[in-house]
C-alpha cells in the first residue's frame, strides 16, 4: 500500500493527552477522561484545559506544550475554531497520533469544509495521523493496552472482532448490543470524516493486528475505492470481513442509455466491489451482528451441506426453506448415520434431514443425534434447534449440546437456535453462547449466518488472482474510430462503428454487411447466408426492437426487399418525429444485414460508476434482460479468470453448461470476449457505456459473436 500509515500511535499509545478535558457533567471531555480511567488504560494520561489547574482530581496543563513527558496520542475535544491551533501545538510537541472528536467540519459544508481542508494540510505537513474529525473515538481492548479514547458509555468486552463504523451512533449501538450478547471486540474505530485516516488504512493495520481475527464494518462511502479494494483483498485472504453499506438506492436509472446502465442503477457497483474484495455484504445492522457472532466463534466449513436437528417439525421446515433460499443445501446422510438415528431415537422421529426428534426429545436424544451427525463426512455444518417444551429441561439440553460438541473436538461449525423468551430459553442461550456456539432466536437468522460462514470460507486462505494477461488488439484502429466520432461532435457510435470497435479488440462479431438501399442489400445477401436479420443503424434509436427496427428470419430475396423498404420507412418516420430538418430526413438510411445465429443469447456490457469507475456486466441476454435481471457485475479490470466467475454466478449457468442433454457452450471463448471488452474500456477511458446484446454463444466449434452493440462516449 503506497499510502500506508503507522497507526500504532493511535491504537497502542504509551501516553494519551485529552485536549479539552472537562469536569462539567455531560461534557464530552469529561466522558473521554472517565473512559480512559475506567477502562484502565495501561499508559499515562495527561489532561489539557487552559482554564483549570485540576480536572477530576487530576493535574491539568494549559497546553499540550506544557506536558513534561512525550505524548503519543492526543484526543481533541475543543471547540471547532480552536482545533487548528491545538493541532499546530501537537505538531510542535511531536505528537504523532490524533483522534479528533470535535464536529462541525466537512459534514456541515461551507466554511466547515474549508476548515477541514486547512486542518488536513497542517496534519500532512507535520507528518501526523488523525482519525476524524467528527469521530466518537477509538478503542483497543488488548489487555496490554486497554485504551478507550471515546465518549461511548458502554465498556466493550475484550474479544477478537474489530468494528469500524462511519456512524458513531451505529457503532455505539452495536457495541451496546454486543455487550448484551456477550460478543467481544479487539478494536473499535469511529471513522468520522475520514480526513486523514480512512477505512483502507484501518484495514491495512488490522491485517497485522494479532488480536483481530475478523472485521465488522458499517460504511457509507469510500474516499479511495480502488486502493480500498487492493487492501481489502489482501486482508480477506486471512481474516473475514462483513460489511453493511448504507445508501442502496440510486436515482436516474430510467435515463440510462443501455440495458447495462439501467441494470447498474441499484447499487450493484458496491455489490461487485465487496464481491471482488472477498467481503460479505449484509443488508442490516442486525444481520451484521448475527454474522459477526458466527465468524468470531467458529471455523469455516469446507462445504455448504447442512444438517438440521430439531424437536419440532415447524422450525425444521422453516430452517430448511431458509437454508435452501440462501444457496446452501441439505446434507444427505450416510447410511450409517441414518441407521444410528433410526435405532436410537423415538420410533416417531423423522431421521432424514431435517431430523425431527419430536417434542419429547431430551438431552439423550440430542446427544445421540449430534454424535451421529457431526462426524458424518457428508455434513459440513450443523444447526441445532430447540423449542423448550414444559416437560424438558432446556438448560440441561444446552449443556449436553456443549459437552458433546466439545467431546467430539468441535469438528464442524455448529449454530444453535433456541426459540422463545422463556427463562429456560434465555438461560440455554447463555450456556451455548458462553461455550462459543452462536445462538439465534429464529431459524432464518441462523441460515443467514451459515451462508456467511460458507462464503467467507471461500475467500479466506485463497490464492491471489493471477495477473491479467495483455491481449493482442488494434488500439490505433479503435482510437481512430472514437476520434472520428468525436470530430463529428457525436457521443453515440453507430451500430457499424460499434461493431468495428469491438472487432479492433478481437471481440467476435457475427458476419454482417452494411447497406443503404435494396440493390446493395441484394448484393450483400450473396455474401451472407439466409436466413438473415436486418436492423436499422440509427444511433439515437436506443431500443430498436421496440421501434420495429429489427426484422428477423428473412428467408429469401423477396422478404429481404420488403424488410429493407420497411426499415427505410421506419427510419424516416423516426427522423420526422424528432423534428429533424429536411436534409437529415432525406439522408441515407443504413441497414445492417447479418446472418441469423443459433445458441444462447447473452449480454456483455460496461457502464461507468461515478465513484468506482468501469463496471463490467455479464448475463443472460436478449430483449427481456431488464425484466429477467439474471446478471453478474465485476469491477474493471476483468481477466479470463474473473470472467469465468461472472459466467458461473448467473442463475442460467446450468443452461450454458449443458442442461437436458444439450452440449455446453464454449465457456473459454465467452470468457475471452468478456476480457477483451474489459481491456477495451480500460484502454479507452473516453467510453462511458457500451454493451453487446445479444452475444450469441454455442458449443465449441459453432459460430458465436456479437449481433448488436451500442457505445456511448463520455
Amino acid at each position: 500500500m503506497k499510502d500506508r500509515k503507522d497507526l500504532s500511535c493511535i491504537f497502542r499509545p504509551r501516553s494519551v493527552a485529552v485536549l479539552g478535558a472537562s469536569a462539567r457533567p455531560g461534557a464530552i471531555g469529561r466522558e473521554v477522561v472517565k473512559n480512559l480511567i475506567n477502562f484502565e488504560f495501561q499508559g499515562k494520561v495527561f489532561l489539557v484545559n487552559p482554564g483549570h489547574d485540576v480536572v477530576l482530581s487530576m493535574k491539568a496543563y494549559p497546553s499540550v506544550l506544557d506536558i513534561p513527558d512525550p505524548v503519543d496520542l492526543a484526543v481533541i475535544v475543543v471547540p471547532g475554531p480552536q482545533v487548528l491551533e491545538v493541532v499546530k501545538e501537537c505538531g510542535e510537541k511531536g505528537v504523532k497520533g490524533l483522534v479528533i472528536i470535535t464536529a462541525g467540519f466537512r459534514e456541515i459544508g461551507g466554511e466547515g469544509a474549508n476548515m477541514e481542508a486547512e486542518l488536513a494540510a497542517e496534519i500532512d505537513r507535520r507528518g501526523m495521523v488523525a482519525v476524524g474529525p467528527n469521530s466518537v473515538g477509538v478503542m483497543n481492548a488488548d489487555p496490554a493496552v486497554r485504551l478507550n479514547a471515546s465518549f461511548i458509555s458502554t465498556v466493550p468486552k475484550p474479544g477478537n472482532v474489530a468494528l469500524l463504523s462511519q456512524s458513531g451512533s451505529i457503532g455505539e449501538t452495536i457495541i451496546d448490543f454486543a455487550q448484551f450478547q456477550d460478543l467481544g471486540f479487539s478494536i473499535f474505530a469511529s471513522l468520522g470524516n475520514q480526513m486523514n485516516v480512512d477505512s483502507r488504512h484501518l484495514l491495512d493495520y488490522l491485517q497485522r493486528d494479532e488480536q483481530t481475527e475478523a472485521v465488522l464494518m458499517y460504511v457509507e462511502s469510500f474516499r479511495h475505492p480502488k486502493e480500498f479494494v487492493s487492501v481489502a483483498k489482501r486482508l480477506t485472504r486471512t481474516k473475514p470481513v462483513v460489511v453493511v453499506k448504507a445508501g442502496r438506492t440510486a436515482a436516474g436509472a430510467h435515463a440510462a442509455f443501455s440495458h447495462t446502465g439501467s441494470l447498474a442503477g441499484m447499487d450493484v457497483s458496491y455489490d461487485a466491489l465487496f464481491e471482488e474484495c472477498g467481503m460479505v455484504r449484509v443488508s442490516t445492522v442486525e444481520e451484521l451482528f448475527d454474522i459477526g457472532r458466527a465468524i468470531a466463534s467458529l471455523d469455516f466449513p469446507t462445504g455448504k451441506c447442512v444438517a438440521v436437528l430439531t424437536n419440532a417439525g415447524g422450525p425444521g421446515i422453516l430452517a430448511t426453506d431458509a437454508l435452501v433460499a440462501q444457496g446452501l443445501c441439505m446434507a444427505e446422510f450416510s447410511p450409517e448415520t441414518t441407521d444410528t438415528l433410526r435405532k436410537e431415537l423415538n420410533p416417531s422421529a423423522a431421521v432424514s434431514n431435517p431430523v425431527d426428534m419430536v417434542a419429547g426429545a431430551g438431552p439423550a436424544d440430542y446427544e445421540t443425534s449430534l454424535r451421529a451427525v457431526l462426524p458424518d463426512p457428508k455434513v459440513d455444518l450443523v444447526l441445532t434447534i430447540l423449542v423448550p417444551p414444559v416437560m424438558i429441561d432446556g438448560e440441561e439440553v444446552a449443556r449436553t449440546i456443549v459437552r458433546v460438541f466439545n467431546d467430539l473436538g468441535r469438528p464442524k461449525p455448529m449454530l444453535a437456535c433456541l426459540m422463545g423468551l422463556s427463562k429456560t430459553a434465555l438461560k440455554g442461550r447463555r450456556i451455548l453462547s458462553d461455550a462459543g456456539i452462536p445462538t439465534y432466536l429464529f431459524p432464518e437468522s441462523s441460515a443467514h449466518a451459515m451462508r456467511a460462514l460458507w462464503r467467507v470460507g471461500q475467500h479466506v486462505g485463497r490464492d491471489p488472482a493471477p495477473p491479467l494477461i495483455r491481449l493482442d488488439t488494434d488500439v490505433k484502429a479503435a482510437q481512430s474510430i472514437v476520434q472520428e466520432v468525436r470530430d463529428q461532435n457525436r457521443k453515440v457510435l453507430s451500430l457499424q462503428e460499434s461493431l468495428l470497435l469491438m472487432m479492433a479488440y478481437g471481440v467476435k462479431v457475427l458476419p454482417y454487411e452494411s447497406v443503404t438501399d435494396v440493390e446493395e442489400a441484394l448484393a450483400a445477401a450473396e455474401k451472407l447466408t439466409f436466413p438473415l436479420v436486418a436492423k436499422l443503424d440509427e444511433p439515437d434509436l436506443v431500443h430498436k426492437t421496440e421501434s420495429g427496427g429489427v426484422i428477423a428470419d428473412i428467408r429469401d430475396e423477396a422478404a429481404l426487399v420488403h424488410a429493407v423498404q420497411n426499415l427505410r420507412d421506419i427510419a424516416r418516420t423516426h427522423r420526422q418525429d424528432r423534428d429533424a430538418d429536411d436534409e437529415t430526413v432525406a439522408a441515407p438510411v443504413h441497414v445492417i444485414l447479418q446472418q441469423m445465429a443459433r445458441g444462447h443469447e447473452t449480454i456483455i456490457g460496461m457502464t461507468t460508476d461515478p465513484t468506482l469507475g468501469p463496471l463490467l456486466l455479464f448475463g443472460y441476454g436478449g430483449i427481456y434482460v431488464e425484466i429477467i435481471r439474471d446478471i453478474a457485475f465485476h469491477l474493471h479490470p476483468v481477466g479470463e479468470v474473473q470472467a469465468r466467475k461472472m459466467i458461473r454466478r448467473i442463475s442460467a449457468y446450468p443452461l450454458l453448461s449443458g442442461a437436458r442433454g444439450d452440449d455446453p457452450v464454449d465457456e473459454a471463448e465467452l470468457a475471452l470476449n468478456i476480457a477483451r471488452l474489459s481491456q477495451l474500456c480500460g484502454d479507452l477511458p473516453e467510453i462511458a457505456e457500451m454493451e453487446i446484446n445479444p452475444f450469441f454463444i454455442a458449443a465449441d466449434g459453432l459460430p458465436c459473436g456479437a449481433a448488436d452493440a451500442r457505445v456511448r462516449l463520455a
